[in-house]
């Protein structure tokens, strides 16, 4: 039996983490109401028909309808192909730079491209966040809270990981520096972002915070993080998908931006959060020596030198 993970998202939506190569993810969004499901960069065919078999209790009698491609990188967007010719009905979103997309998000739009999935109608909004590819799409479930225990969901590709970004393979750090406000903008509030699952393309968790430890910021809370991923880890368990708000809380791209409004971001709270940078840097602070996007773009170099 393949490992997979189950998180009930309200009572009619699961989500299925299918991990597959050496560190990728594909989610699989299920309707258990309509009968109907959506996969998010299905990039490994074999595997994710292996998947389906073998998790019967989840997609026995289901039907696959969409897919939603982040963007045109061969371990997000190699499966397109495979599905479409499967079944030409299955609408495949993405940017036109991904193959096979027969549904395209307007790269033009920042503001979100909303569309629907299954029978009931399910809300997904769709934002272009160039800059680890020219193209890349981030797609945003949101629940209307009911009963208290609904989750959000951001499949944020390479854009987001958990505690990192992206290589800004085809874009810049003021691309990066858009994209991190995008997301603060659409999780402003607290309670939204405890409770929004940041779903990203791969498993990079203990390696990003153990960079942040060596580099960034070996805080208290940075270094209890690491110690609670290295657990999961070495206990054969997922690491994602963490939430809005612990990337918040832990990660440095996020971190670097300036808002006085929040907490974390204040003038203070930043100084001590990058005070193993400035250590390393040998510089006396580097959050009043760098713009926001300047310390975002020094932050990232490390990591590529890391």
């Amino acid at each position: 039996m393949l490992k997979t993970k189950t998180i009930r998202l309200n009572s009619i939506l699961s989500l299925q983490l299918l991990p597959f190569f050496s560190d990728n993810y594909c989610y699989a969004l299920i309707n258990h109401r309509t009968k109907q499901f959506a996969l998010v960069d299905p990039a490994d065919p074999a595997k994710i028909q292996q998947y389906l078999s073998d998790v019967q209790n989840q997609f026995q009698d289901k039907k696959l309808i969409a897919i939603l491609c982040t963007h045109k990188h061969y371990d997000h967007a190699g499966g397109n192909s495979y599905f479409q010719k499967t079944d030409p009905l299955i609408e495949i979103y993405g940017g036109t730079e991904s193959e096979a997309v027969n549904k395209v998000i307007p790269t033009e739009e920042r503001k979100g491209f909303e569309f629907k999935l299954f029978d009931d109608q399910t809300q997904i909004q769709a934002y272009h966040t160039p800059c680890h590819t020219k193209g890349h799409v981030c797609y945003v479930l949101q629940n209307k809270k009911e009963n208290g225990d609904e989750w959000n969901c951001v499949f944020s590709g390479d854009t987001i990981f958990a505690a990192g970004c992206g290589k800004f393979f085809e874009g810049s750090a003021q691309d990066m520096y858009s994209n991190i406000q995008l997301i603060r903008s659409l999780f402003s509030d607290v309670n939204e972002a405890k409770r929004t699952l940041l779903c990203c393309g791969h498993e990079y968790t203990v390696k990003n915070v153990q960079f942040l430890v060596d580099r960034i910021s070996n805080v208290p809370l940075v270094t209890q993080y690491l110690e609670k991923f290295k657990n999961l880890s070495n206990n054969g368990e997922f690491c994602v998908p963490t939430t809005i708000w612990e990337e918040f809380e832990l990660n440095p791209y996020f971190r670097a931006i300036d808002d006085e409004n929040c907490e974390l971001n204040s003038a203070q709270e930043k100084s001590n959060y990058f005070r193993k940078m400035s250590e390393y840097l040998g510089e006396q602070d580097v959050t009043t020596s760098n713009a926001a996007v300047d310390l975002l773009k020094k932050v990232r170099e490390l990591k590529d030198q890391y």
